[in-house]
């Protein structure tokens, strides 16, 4: 908001201060197309790859292909950085729940201003519900350090 509406604009707000109110009137719902292909953005290059788990496939052929394979428990533990499938890689709840934090503030700020982005915003959590819903039920183990008490909290809140 601050470059994207006052910075361009600096010229006419040094010469006319008290217009200052009408040009953020205009130049502030200006803003929340940005914000809408930010979304939209963000959603589907977090989502895709998370759904779609190329990286996970392309590690575990290459440990298949490379890796010690003489016994049962040889196929199914970790070689350098390459994991089988079977081996899973925790959940990154961090980067997960700051991008919903935010994608939250977007909605609080611009809901008002800009009525399509609450659709859109919709679409984003109905979306990242569903994926992470599946991949915490079916791709992420489930960890021993709260005996499955967070668990349902998170599903509730994502």
């Amino acid at each position: 908001m601050i470059s994207g509406s006052v910075l361009e604009e600096l010229q006419e707000i040094i010469a006319k201060p008290h217009e200052l109110e009408d040009l953020l009137a205009r130049a502030v719902p200006d803003q929340s197309k940005n914000f809408m292909q930010y979304v939209l953005v963000q959603t589907f290059v977090y989502l895709g790859p998370e759904i779609l788990r190329l990286q996970p496939m392309v590690f575990a052929w290459i440990r298949n292909k490379m890796g010690p394979n003489l016994t049962e428990k040889e196929r199914n533990q970790p070689w350098i950085i390459f994991r089988p499938l079977c081996v899973a890689e925790e959940f990154e709840f961090s980067t997960t729940q700051a991008n919903l934090i935010l994608f939250y503030t977007i909605l609080l700020v611009y809901s008002v201003i800009s009525p399509v982005l609450n659709w859109i915003m919709c679409f984003t959590f109905f979306l990242t519900s569903l994926v992470y819903r599946h991949q915490i039920y079916y791709i992420y183990p489930t960890t021993n350090d709260t005996g499955g008490y967070l668990f349902p909290q998170f599903v509730k809140m994502v």
